[in-house]
Order: C-alpha cells, then structure tokens, then sequence
C-alpha cells in the first residue's frame, strides 16, 4: 500500500479552516491560562517545584531527600521538565515577586481564599504584566497551551493520512478534539499530558505510515525513537509498545509478509526505543535502586515501575509485578464507589470541568446527557462502518479503539488496587495519549451515522457542541474563580497614586497615597487607598472613611475592611503593597465642596498616625446626584419610608447577593422627601432573628460589616423612621441578603473535667475529657482539650503535652497546632475549640502512673516562649496545668496480687454498694510518737472516684485524739486506676499527740470522696466506718 500524495497537496480552504480552529483554541486556552489562579489545576505545583528543582540544580534529583525536596513529580521521567527548565532557566525567580504559599506562614490562613484547597494567595502578580517566578510559571503555561496546538495540528494530520483528501473530516477531527473540555483545560496550565500528546502524535502518525507502506528500517527506527521518547515524558506510555507489536503483527499476518521482517522490524524499533529512553533508566537504576532491600531484579525493577511510590495503588502494583508485594503496600480503599462509579466519573470529566466550592453554570447531567447522545449516535456510524466495508475501514477502525483502549489499564488497575476514583479516573490520563482517535472516531462515527446528505450538518452540529461546551468551561473559569487580590510584592510595579501621602500609622504599615472619583451618575465616591506594610500587624483593622461639610459635621460615612474582608491587615506581609478601594454612597448628600478623612479602628479603640486618630485626605468637590427610585420597596406602616438599595463592590445590587465573614454592607435607605429633620434607624435580622446594627449609620447611608457571630442564612432590613425622638414609621422587608460564614460554637460543650485555666488571658482550657485513663505504651494517651478565646489572637501558638511520672520526667507528648491546623490566627472572641488527639507514649515507659502537663507556647527565633498562666487577673510563674491522672501498661511497684498478701491481721469487709473494693487485712505496730498501719484494699470492680483514706484514733467517749487521712494508694496509685483483683498495699503513719491518757483506743478506718465528703458505704455501719482494733497506749 503506497501512500497517497493528495494528502501533501495544498488545501487553501482546509489550511485557512485549521488556522480558525488553532486561533480559537489559542483564544480559550489563553483565557483559560490567565484566569485559572496559579496550582488550582491538578499537581501543577509540584510540576512547577521539579522544573525549578531542575533550573536550579541543572539536573534531576539525585537522592530520596532531594526527591522529597523537589516535590513528588521528582519521580517521573525528564522530558517535559527540562523542556520547560530549559525555556524558563533564564529567569531570575529569587524575588520579589514572591509567590504566597497557604502554609508558610499562619497568617496566610486568615486569607479568605473563597475556595478551598488553595496552595497559593492569588495576588495581582498572578496579572499582566507578569515578572520574575510568576513569568516563568506562566511561560509553562503558554507552552503547554503550544504543545496542546501541535497536537490539534497533528490530529489533522493523521485524519488526512488516514482518509486523503477528506478535508472536512479531518478538520472536524481536529476541532473535535481542540473543544473537548478537559483538552483546553490541561493545555491551559503546567502538566506533562500536553507533552505527551505531541509525542505519541507524532508515533501514532508514524504508525499509521508504517501500515501504509513501505515498511523500512528507517520507519521502524522513527516509530521506536518516539515510543522511547514518550516513555520518558509519561510512564504510562510504556504500553505503547504492547500497542506497536499488535499492529506489526496485524500487518505482517494480513500482507502475508515473512515473518523475518516481522522481527528486522521489531528489533530495530525495540534498539531506537533503548537509545532514547535507555540513558534515563539507567539514572534512575543508579542512583535509586533497592537491590539491598529486595534483590537484584525487584530491587531495579521496583523503584523502575514505581517510583517513590506516592501515587496510590502504584506501590503494591510494583510489589505484585516483583513479587514484593506486602501488606505495607496495600492502599486503603475509600469506599467511593463501584468499576460502574468509577466509569461514570472517567466519562464526566472529559466534558465537565468542577471547581471545587464553587457552583457550576449548569447541571452536570446535560453535558453528559448531550455527550452520550453523540456517542451513541458514533457508535450507530462505527457499527455501519463495520459492517459496510471491508478491509482498510475495518483495519483503521480497529487501530482507532486499539489507541484508544490501550492507556486505559493503567487506571484502571490503579483503581481496582487502591478504590480512589478521584485520583485515577481523570479524563486527562487519556485525553492528549489517546488524541488522535478521540477527535477522528467521534468525527468520523457521527459521519456514517448521518450519511453523506448530511454529513456537514452532522461535522458541524459536532463541533458546535463542543465549541459550546469549551466556551461555557472559559466562562466558568472567568466567573467561577475569585479575582486576584488587590496585592502585589513587587513595588516597582505598584500603581502610584494621584495623590500621594506617606502616612505611617503605628502598628506596621504605612498609607502611600490616594486616589478619589466620583461615578458616573455621581452616586457615589470611589476611594482608592494605596497602602505599604512594613511589619506584621497585631488586628484585623477596619478602614473608615468620612466625608465631612465646611462645620466639620460628618455626613456620609462608610467602613470596610481591606479588599472587601478577603485579605485583612494581619494577614499582610512586610513589603506587600495593595490598592484598595472603599466606595462611598453618597445618597442624600448635596453637591458642594467637602472634607474626606480617613480612620483605621482596631478591637477596642482607633489606631494612631503621627499621633492623631484620625487623617485628613484633602478636599473634593461633590456633584448633586440626579434624584433616582431606589432599586428595592419599603412599604412602611404609614408611608414615611420608600425604599432601599444594597451595595456591594460598588455600585447597587439587585436579587439575593451573598457577603462574607468582614463583608461590607453598605445600605442607602429612602423615604419620603416632604420630611424634614427625620432619622433612619436601620437593622438587619437574620434566621435566628437576632437585630443587628450597623457598624456607621449618617443620613441616609448605613454600614454593616459580616461579623464572625452572624449565622448563614436569609437576612431582612428592619428599617425605623424617627422625628424628634418619635417614631414615624417602621417597616420589614423580605429576604435581601444571603450571608455565608463558617459555623462557629460559642457554647462549651458537656466535658468530664472543668477547668477554667487561663493562659496568657488569652486563651483558657475550659476542661478535658480523658476518654479512658488505662492504655499500653502502643497506644497512645486519647486526650480532648477545649479551649475558648478570649479576644482576637495576635500571635500563633503551638499545645504541648508531656507525660510525666511523679519526678517530673517526660515520657512521650505531642506539640500541635490545635486540631492539627486550625491556627489561633483564625479564632475569633468567645469561639470554643474542642481539640481531641492521642498523645504518644516512649515505648520505653515504665509500667505505673502518669500525668499530663498542658499548656501553650509561641515559637520566636527557634525558642519556644510558655504562655504564662494568669490566676486573679494577674499573670503567675506557672505555664502548664496538670491533667490526670492515668496509668500506663501495668499497675506500679506497691501493687501485689492477693496470691502474695499476707495482712498480719487477716480481713475481708467489703465496701460499696454494690462492693467495689475489700479491706484484705491489716499490720500494725505502734511507736511512741505514732501508729504505723498497713491497710490491705483489693479492688473488686472499677470506680471512677479516687476514694481517700481517714484513720481515726478515738478514745472510750468517742472523740477523736488522732487521726491522718489522705489519698488511698498513698498518692502514688489513686483508686480510680485500680483493675479488678488488684491489691494495694496503703502504708499510713498516724502521729500520737503528747500527754495521750493511758487508757484503750479505737483505731478507725474507712474511705471517702474528698470532693464531696461522701463515705463508701460498710456493712453493718451506719456512718461507713471500720474499727479494726482496740489499742492500750502506755500514757506519756
């Protein structure tokens, strides 16, 4: 079979109609790339870590720690890597412009994010024009969406390969596969997929010449080099060759060639594939093979399949391959759904893009549905195909589905190993290695399916659809991801201001300067403040700003925190600078010449600048706003009120906007303009029906600000209008505004142990429970602590917990940040944190009793510095508290069985009801100066009480001439430790006052709960007592 020289001819049309397809693509792409925010796409962080590990090393890790360092992508193959290091290697990334990791530092944590798992803050470096670690990230976007362009082109081409001169086919082909969803979505940010498109489209193209014909040495040279070089962009390109000996085969049988090309064929593509992949595996069996570990094959083999093995399922893959495989390697499955589930999920993703957290544009289902239509539709064409023609269609029909089907094992038994189908059904795996058959099949399918009188409705409804599909994908991206914050680390590249200031206010931060605009219609003044931090601030402080008339009476104001609530003062780095804009309504304020002031409130009071509470930002002159309906009715009781109009990001809002924790609501009420010297009182009440006031209230403009005690939910304006302290009309509106916060408890919960410790009179641990006070050394000490905040923290503080014996000495603890990352930045005043964890144990701990030591520290240049403990509002030497007690493994050494306690004076009184402990017996001996006794107590059951011991010494009238009590165990093993069957011996002096009488004594004994004096009860005794003896003392 010789090849067809139609496909080389020029195709003006065909060439113009591919340039649209690639002009489009590019356009989404792009617009993909700029509005997705920096690792909001799968692994595009790590990928971004190996490519700097690579730039700056000029090579790939050499060392498990340096792995580690380089992220867990420093596994796989070089290719793609070093392209893009190789692109981005001249940049300087040292910064600034820095990027904001979530986890360097907790005050990052304060950041409203809007969405979760978020790795970066999105500041305004992530925008044009871009400089330093931000160009080169987005440089490997812009290759990958290149990449992505390569492999639309070479889509085109294989079509045409495969049916000459079928223009229209092979362009629908291509579109086909440039609208699918997930193709623009990955080839708009950092990932290898892309790479690996262009290279198994350029083996895929080479294939389909070999089966062409002529089959020569140099072909077969080609299609091994690329399968060597997709193997070191992808390892799940390594069944390519799987993929290769099939076809050869195939065409070897149906030419009835000898079967000694077959094998000339084979070995020179197998010798190409070795040249281009060979140098990489020997790296890779070098510098991390596990012969020590497992032998030689496994121990080279292994790491080879495997890797670090941090993708899951891959480790027990390699294992079961090997024959290494252990229980260690078994991934826990998580229970996410059956094969069907996880099908579903692979299908899903090839046509609907999630953003987590965030709504989707439409229901998934109609995608989905209108995608099952198509290939329903294609596989109606494919079945006709099949069964209409012979030969060549059936052989290009069947390589198409080979292609197709033969990347999916991999995930497949990833899935079946480990059950996340989140991890492994991603369309992506299949979407750029499966390129050329995806876009062909559905094309070429839907053709046969409508037939040739239809055939370029049929193309056309095909690409529109996905055009569809890709275009409301962009749309969601643009609308569906928070904007960039109004930040920026690079101060060269910092707006200046119109007018600049360079006012320094006293706790860290500095005003640059400011611009100011009235809108259009003179509604509103737009004020843009550029602000510099230079330290880290201690509050979260709120910008007020003030207009002010020629008598210095306020009468617009508004107050807002910084970047609507999303990025307060805290959480600024020294360095950042931000513009931020604070709109204000000006709603009932006549035009003239006026006053602007501007004032930062902290917690309790309003931060200095230069020594003044407030800064004057010059004058500006006020056109009178034309009269306007406001957008929203206010029916009052009595016609005195008219209506409203919600603001939000500056200008009015109509339907049921949603606002956040720090969240401005700005609120412009109206109301009849016959009335004079009147006064609006505005609340907002939400579900749990709780009046809410503004935080400003001038004139008609009333600011609210989302606190963090405001529930989610509907919220109502309740709006009053008074004259001269009498009310004038009142009305309620219906629901105007959504509030979104996170649930919060302000309420202790039910707890085993009360505290009320106060560290630092910031934080205090209400109490604790010890959900069991028996453990082994394995264990671990479970352990939930519950804490409430006092005020807003200014700093992040780390619990420690030590096990310690009676000496003091520890022997096992846990420092944590509560609840393993909830950092003390983000509680609020009053917020209860219940913290429940297992504190571990030295395996070497003796058997006996322990306590915990409790309490907080701040971590400043390496040292840990203890929150003081505060007793009567004053703080005190103390930084711990004492929790406990429990026991560990065995009971302690003063513990005997009752095989080996031998009382001197034998007994068996039970105590309790029902009994819980026996008095076993008793020693005494006496000196002159005090009684020594020895009391013998088995436990018969658990108690949760920790009984003392009293021991009376009474004379023939009843009273009492001596007496010692304390704990039972003698303070070493408190009765509340004690297991069944055990026997403690409780050792107890009894000192003798001077000038006792001569006369006989009863020696009492028995046990009662301190806490609240009650006596365990004795048989026969009224009063829970014991009289063990009576005793002649010799007078003094």
């Amino acid at each position: 079979m010789g090849g067809d020289v139609s496909v080389l001819r020029p195709n003006w049309p065909a060439r113009l109609g591919l340039l649209l397809i690639i002009i489009i693509y590019t356009g989404l792409t792009w617009l993909n790339s700029v509005n997705i925010p920096l690792s909001k796409a799968p692994d595009e962080y790590v990928h971004f870590s190996y490519i700097r590990f690579i730039v700056e090393h000029g090579r790939p890790p050499l060392t498990e720690a340096e792995r580690e360092a380089a992220g867990y992508k420093a596994d796989q193959p070089p290719l793609y890597y070093g392209l893009v290091a190789l692109a981005t290697g001249w940049i300087d990334t040292a910064g600034p412009p820095t990027l904001k990791t979530t986890w360097e530092s907790p005050r990052r944590r304060l950041v409203d994010l809007v969405l979760p798992r978020a790795m970066l803050v999105r500041t305004e470096d992530e925008t044009w024009p871009y400089a330093g670690i931000f160009l080169a990230w987005m440089i490997g976007r812009w290759i990958s969406v290149l990449l992505g362009a390569i492999t639309i082109v070479l889509s085109y081409r294989i079509a045409l390969e495969i049916f000459p001169g079928q223009f229209g086919l092979a362009l629908a082909a291509a579109a086909t596969l440039a609208f699918i969803p997930c193709f623009t979505y990955i080839s708009a940010v950092l990932s290898d997929e892309p790479m690996l498109g262009v290279v198994v489209g350029l083996y895929f193209w080479r294939l389909v010449r070999l089966i062409k014909g002529p089959t020569r040495r140099l072909h077969f040279a080609l299609v091994g080099l690329l399968m060597g070089l997709a193997v070191i962009t992808k390892y799940s390109a390594v069944v390519l060759p799987l993929e290769f000996v099939l076809v050869l085969t195939w065409v070897v049988w149906q030419q009835r060639q000898h079967w000694a090309q077959w094998r000339r064929g084979l070995a020179v593509a197998a010798l190409a594939a070795v040249l281009a992949s060979g140098g990489w595996f020997i790296f890779q069996t070098w510098y991390f093979n596990r012969i020590e570990q497992y032998g030689w094959f496994a121990g080279i083999v292994r790491p080879l399949i495997a890797g670090d093995e941090s993708l899951p399922g891959v480790g027990f893959l390699a294992g079961v391959l090997t024959g290494t495989a252990s229980e260690a390697d078994r991934v826990e499955g998580e229970a996410q759904g059956s094969l069907w589930t996880w099908l579903v999920s692979l299908f899903t993703k090839f046509w609907v893009i999630e953003i987590v957290g965030a709504p989707p544009l439409y229901p998934p289902l109609y995608p989905l549905l209108l995608m099952l239509a198509v290939y329903l539709l294609a596989a109606a064409g494919w079945a006709l195909i099949w069964r209409w023609n012979q030969g060549q269609h059936r052989l290009w029909l069947g390589m198409l589905w080979l292609h197709l089907f033969i990347f999916l094992p991999i995930p497949l038994i990833r899935f079946l190993l480990s059950g996340r189908i989140n991890d492994t059904a991603q369309a992506r795996y299949l979407v750029f290695s499966a390129a050329p058959a995806l876009g062909l099949l559905l094309a070429w399918g839907v053709t046969a399916a409508v037939g040739q009188k239809y055939r370029v409705w049929g193309l056309a409804s095909l690409v529109g659809l996905m055009l569809t599909l890709s275009v409301s994908t962009a749309y969601h991206f643009y609308t569906g991801f928070p904007a960039p914050l109004p930040v920026r680390t690079l101060p060269t590249l910092a707006d200046q201001p119109a007018r600049p200031l360079q006012v320094r206010f006293d706790d860290g931060f500095e005003l640059l300067g400011y611009d100011q605009s009235l809108t259009a219609d003179n509604s509103a003044l737009a004020v843009t403040l550029y602000w510099r931090s230079l330290a880290y601030a201690h509050e979260d402080y709120t910008v007020q700003v003030s207009l002010l008339d020629n008598k210095a009476q306020i009468i617009a104001e508004t107050v807002a925190h910084p970047a609507g609530g999303r990025y307060p003062v805290r959480a600024w780095d020294p360095g950042d600078i931000m513009h931020d804009q604070i709109v204000l309504p000006l709603a009932g304020v006549p035009g003239g010449e006026y006053k602007l002031q501007l004032q930062l409130v902290g917690w309790q009071q309003p931060l200095a600048a230069g020594g003044m509470d407030r800064v004057d930002l010059g004058q500006v002159v006020i056109a009178a706003a034309p009269a306007s309906a406001p957008s929203r009715a206010l029916v009052g009781e009595k016609s005195g009120l008219t209506g409203f109009d919600v603001w939000q990001s500056g200008t009015v809002v109509l339907g049921q906007p949603r606002y956040r924790y720090r969240a401005a609501i700005p609120i412009t009420v109206s109301y009849n303009p016959t009335l004079t010297g009147v006064e609006a009182r505005l609340w907002l009440v939400g579900p749990d029906q709780k009046r809410r006031e503004p935080i400003t209230g001038v004139g008609k403009l009333h600011t609210f600000v989302v606190d963090y005690d405001w529930p989610s939910g509907p919220y109502q304006l309740e709006a009053e209008l008074w004259q001269s302290n009498q009310l004038l009309d009142r009305a309620i509106s219906n629901s105007v505004l959504t509030v979104e916060n996170r649930p919060i408890s302000f309420e202790p919960p039910a707890m085993s142990q009360r505290l009320e410790a106060n560290f630092g009179n910031e934080i205090v641990l209400l109490g604790y429970d010890l959900p069991t006070r028996r453990v082994q050394p394995e264990q671990g000490v479970p352990l939930v602590l519950y804490w409430q905040a006092l005020r807003q923290m200014r700093e992040s503080y780390t619990i420690f917990v030590r096990l310690v014996d009676s000496s003091g000495k520890a022997w096992g603890g846990y420092d944590r940040l509560p609840q393993e990352n909830y950092n003390t930045f983000l509680w609020v005043p009053n917020e209860v944190v219940p913290d429940g964890f297992a504190v571990p144990i030295d395996p070497a701990a003796p058997h006996g009793v322990y306590h915990l030591s409790v309490g907080l520290y701040l971590e400043q240049a390496g040292q840990a510095i203890s929150l003081p403990l505060w007793q009567e509002g004053q703080a005190t030497e103390m930084t711990s508290v004492t929790l406990g007690p429990l026991k560990v493994g065995g009971p302690p050494v003063q513990v005997r069985t009752s095989e080996t306690v031998t009382p001197q004076i034998p007994l068996s009184i039970e105590l309790g009801q029902p009994p819980v402990i026996l008095l076993r017996g008793y020693n005494l001996a006496r000196s002159e100066e005090a009684i020594h006794l020895t009391l013998y107590w088995e436990s018969l059951a658990q108690t949760e009480v920790d009984w003392s011991v009293f021991v009376h010494l009474r004379n023939q009238a009843g009273a009492t001439v001596a007496q010692q009590d304390g704990p039972a165990g003698g303070g070493q093993y408190p009765s509340s430790l004690w297991d069944k069957a055990e026997v403690v011996a409780d050792e107890i002096i009894v000192p003798l006052p001077p000038d006792l009488p001569a006369v006989a004594y009863q020696v009492v004994v028995g046990l009662y709960n301190l806490a609240d004096g009650t006596r365990l009860a004795v048989p026969s005794s009224a009063n829970g007592e014991i009289m063990l003896t009576t005793l002649e003392l010799p007078g003094s």
